[in-house]
């Protein structure tokens, strides 16, 4: 008896319960990797010594292209958790990625200077290439390596021209749009856009011609034959109209002539009048009244006192009608002080900033200085502290402060009020001035919901301020006694 074969039974291997879930999870964790890529670039200091760390090497590898990568990682892993990782879609994510690098090479061009790296290895020029990545001054490590070869055998243009045309085809490639396709669309369209409007203007040109033609045919006069022909409309005849123009014409003309010389009346083509122009002179009128009062005996005094009294109120009516035109801004001296230097200016503030880093730094305080407020007299700077930095250190360091900035005397403000940071208000070297033409001009002046508006100036920030007349009630001139007179004199201007 022979021994029945026994059937291995085939068993397919089946994802257990993670493992179905894979590309979610590597999906989620992506995800997580590039939000806090894209924290880390934008705001370093929320993430910590992550977000410094994930900051320098990305800006290292690829300049400042390297804040598309947390984008990029992002859009990745929303593909793979809804599962549209298919072949095609790797393969145009591959080919996005190739353009962004090749985009860093072209940075890295622009930026190339052959001089800096001669008689360097190739250790010395990846270090380079990284430090001008974290500085944005390049297109980091990748760029430059992409870069070098094409620089070294055509230069920068034509470097430039053969990296334009590698990313042309990529582009090409990952839209499946052919650069004659978009031609012959842009060129489709704009012979549509012209045949429309074409088509419009015959149209306004015809219809103007018969407007003008319908013009012509009204205005032309009608004849003897014309007047005589009865006009049916309903089986009944129109009455004829006839034309009384010249009659009232010739009769305004008559009536013009006896009216009195002090009016004149002008009417239209309806025979309705539309205008009356006074010319006679208010002297006049006043001669007219005291000659007409002579004539009813009265006494010479009282002609005088109505005579008086009607000049009076003419001249209080004529005066009533004067419209006040506000002087032009133009009459005021420009500030160019202000507008010629204020790239020092700028260049000084960023200058006080990082020296007011490095000697908080120097006494063991970590802050970063987030804003800076420049104002005619006082820069205000803004610190913000690091962590675990209390705000008492700083406030007892503002002779230290002073001495290292070579100021006469710095004002801390622990903290802002409305902010979470520390406010070092230093003075000026140089005062600038403030010009009235500056405030007047300026769109909170102009903006202003009041017609009592005047302008006080500027404030430690720089920004103008405008006040209400008629809510000041009482206000004190923190001014220089000397210019007291000054400022009230702009003040009633």
């Amino acid at each position: 008896m022979k021994a029945k074969k026994t059937q291995k039974k085939k068993f397919t291997k089946k994802k257990n319960g993670v493992g179905k879930y894979n590309n979610e999870i590597i999906g989620i964790m992506l995800l997580a990797l590039g939000v806090l890529a894209l924290f880390g670039l934008l705001m370093e200091d929320s993430i910590g010594v992550f977000g410094t760390f994930i900051k320098t090497l990305i800006l290292g590898l690829m300049g400042w292209l390297g804040y598309v990568v947390p984008l990029f990682i992002i859009f990745y892993s929303i593909l793979l958790i809804f599962k549209k990782n298919s072949g095609s879609v790797k393969l145009k994510t591959a080919y996005v990625f190739a353009l962004v690098l090749i985009l860093t090479a072209m940075v890295q061009t622009l930026f190339y200077n052959e001089q800096d790296y001669i008689n360097k290895g190739i250790v010395e020029c990846i270090k380079k290439f990284f430090y001008d990545g974290t500085a944005m001054q390049g297109g980091g490590v990748l760029g430059g390596i992409i870069s070098i070869p094409f620089l070294l055998l055509f230069k920068n243009l034509g470097t430039i021209i053969i990296l334009t045309t590698i990313a042309l085809i990529d582009i090409i490639i990952i839209t499946d749009i052919s650069i004659a396709g978009v031609i012959l669309r842009i060129k489709n369209d704009i012979a549509a856009i012209t045949a429309k409007f074409e088509n419009r203007f015959r149209v306004t040109k015809n219809e103007l011609k018969e407007k003008l033609r319908e013009e012509e045919e009204e205005d032309k006069p009608e004849t003897e034959a014309d007047a005589d022909i009865d006009i049916v409309m309903n089986g009944k005849k129109l009455p004829k109209v006839l034309d009384f123009k010249e009659k009232k014409a010739s009769k305004q003309s008559m009536q013009s002539k006896t009216a009195d010389a002090g009016t004149l009346e002008m009417a239209d083509d309806n025979n309705e009048v539309s205008k009356v122009i006074e010319v006679k002179p208010e002297t006049e009128e006043v001669e007219f009244i005291v000659q007409d009062l002579k004539k009813n005996d009265m006494s010479n005094a009282k002609v005088e006192d109505i005579a008086e009294s009607v000049n009076r109120e003419i001249t209080s009516k004529t005066q009533d009608n004067v419209e006040y035109r506000y002087p032009h801004t133009g009459l005021l001296d420009d500030n160019k002080v202000s507008s010629g230097n204020a790239e020092n200016y700028r260049s000084a503030a960023l200058k006080g900033a990082k020296k007011l880093e490095e000697t908080l730094k120097s006494f063991g305080v970590d802050a970063k200085v987030v804003n800076v407020s420049m104002g005619p007299a006082v820069t205000r700077y803004e610190l913000q502290p690091s962590p675990g930095v209390k705000v008492s250190k700083i406030v007892s360091l503002s002779d230290d402060i002073s001495l290292n900035l070579a100021a006469s005397g710095v004002r801390i403000e622990a903290p802002i009020p409305g902010k979470a940071a520390v406010g070092i208000e230093v003075p000026n070297k140089e005062v600038v001035p403030v010009f009235l033409k500056d405030v007047l001009d300026s769109k909170e002046f102009k903006d202003y919901d009041s017609k009592l508006a005047f302008a006080l100036g500027k404030d430690i920030s720089g920004q103008n301020v405008v006040a209400d007349i008629a809510r000041c009630l009482t206000f004190s001139l923190p001014v220089l006694p000397d210019r007291e007179k000054v400022y009230v004199s702009t003040v009633l201007l």
